[in-house]
């Protein structure tokens, strides 16, 4: 009786689990946001546009296929106009993007609240990163701006195209800083 328990226990435990980090580019209904929430172009003619579906186009640059790879930042994050992406918010997330991008170990440390919080995200440094499209840009209960990051990633010979999602929060100092990245 007791084993049916446990195993019962493990497997709802592994479909919660599951469920939790499942493909986020669905539909939003699930999700905690407060304010409004915007699906934004890296085209330098974009504006904030209201959506739950994902309607964007990456910038035009050169795309990696499996033959070849360009890493890099292929956004301008100033042509972005949203009250929730502030400056300051702007240049942490650049700053994330490009010391991804070109393996800046000690810039991508320095986007974060410590060095706590750097170490458990270090897992995703050293990879190939190509960044291209900016998704959704929301704040959740909490106070936390999230903003949806598109593009490709070459680990261990193999390309995929996750969406990752940035999430920033300010301190008691009223600076913000990343705070988690998904």
């Amino acid at each position: 009786m007791n084993k049916l328990i446990v195993y019962s226990l493990a497997g709802i435990l592994t479909i919660g689990i599951m469920a939790s980090c499942g493909d986020k580019s669905g539909t939003n209904a699930a999700s905690p946001a407060v304010n409004a929430e915007t699906e934004i172009s890296a085209s330098p003619q974009a504006t904030a546009q209201p959506t739950a579906q994902a309607t964007d186009q990456p910038a035009t640059t050169p795309q990696p296929s499996q033959g070849t790879f360009t890493t890099g930042v292929f956004l301008d994050l100033d042509t972005i106009e949203d009250p929730l992406f502030n400056k300051e918010i702007k240049n942490l997330l650049n700053t994330t993007l490009e010391a991804l991008a070109n393996k800046k170990e000690e810039a991508f440390r320095s986007v974060f609240k410590d060095s706590q919080s750097a170490d458990a995200f270090m897992y995703l440094f050293g990879r190939d990163y190509y960044f291209d499209t900016i998704g959704t840009v929301e704040q959740d209960k909490e106070g936390r701006v999230i903003v949806e990051i598109r593009g490709k990633v070459k680990d261990g010979g193999e390309i995929k195209e996750p969406n990752s999602f940035y999430y920033f929060m300010k301190d008691a100092d009223n600076h913000w800083s990343l705070r988690a990245i998904d």
